[in-house]
């Protein structure tokens, strides 16, 4: 039996940008808002994704290989053309920081990026975004190949702004279908104090935001 890693999104209040390595030119730029929204791929199994917000474009992966068809794109000798692999397992877009998005409903969808089955959504949250707050998307659970489709869920991330950079927000998200409610534990390893990171989380759920003060 293959053992799946398990992930905390330990998330840091520092990181807001609203932009990333990955972002392509032509990737619908949404309104100038104060929300924010950042998309993680925890889906076992599942194959890589861009994610969109209704019909827009949020995330996509950048490759600089291009068709030998002639006349060649001009995107293709400036910004590269749009990778098929898209986002993949464990990975999170924009490298952690979040994406401008405008408030109101919206179907959220993690769409196959590869060639075949491409723009297919196989994950999909209908939510509200509100104005001023951010969110995280995440793909979870055991990805089903027969309906091509996979768990997925959307929290409130409720951070303190402006940050402190003195010290780390830390929660635990919990992402793993299978399991069994849990609570997020640190450990100083210098002075052995061990503190729990807010309460048991059951799945789809979210913990409290907990300062931490830095360490290892």
């Amino acid at each position: 039996m293959k053992r799946h890693s398990f992930f905390a999104a330990l998330l840091c209040a520092a990181a807001v940008s609203a932009c990333g390595d990955e972002a392509l030119t032509s990737i619908i730029e949404p309104p100038a808002s104060n929300s924010r929204i950042r998309f993680f791929h925890f889906g076992v199994l599942a194959p890589g994704v861009n994610f969109y917000a209704n019909d827009t474009k949020m995330t996509a992966i950048a490759t600089t290989v291009c068709s030998s068809t002639v006349p060649i794109p001009e995107a293709c000798t400036t910004t590269g053309s749009e990778s098929t692999t898209g986002l993949a397992y464990s990975a999170v877009s924009a490298g952690g920081a979040y994406s401008v998005i405008a408030p109101g409903q919206y179907t959220l969808t993690g769409r196959i990026a590869a060639a075949t089955d491409k723009d297919l959504p196989i994950a999909t949250v209908a939510t509200t975004i509100e104005d001023g707050k951010y969110y995280s998307y995440y793909m979870s659970g055991l990805y089903n190949a027969t309906t091509k489709t996979s768990d997925a869920f959307v929290v409130e991330d409720p951070l303190a702004l402006p940050p402190d950079f003195g010290t780390a927000s830390v929660r635990l998200v919990h992402a793993i279908s299978n399991a069994n409610p849990m609570t997020l534990y640190a450990r100083d390893t210098v002075t052995k104090v061990e503190v729990a990171v807010g309460g048991q989380v059951a799945y789809k759920g979210a913990g409290t935001f907990t300062t931490l003060p830095a360490g290892v």
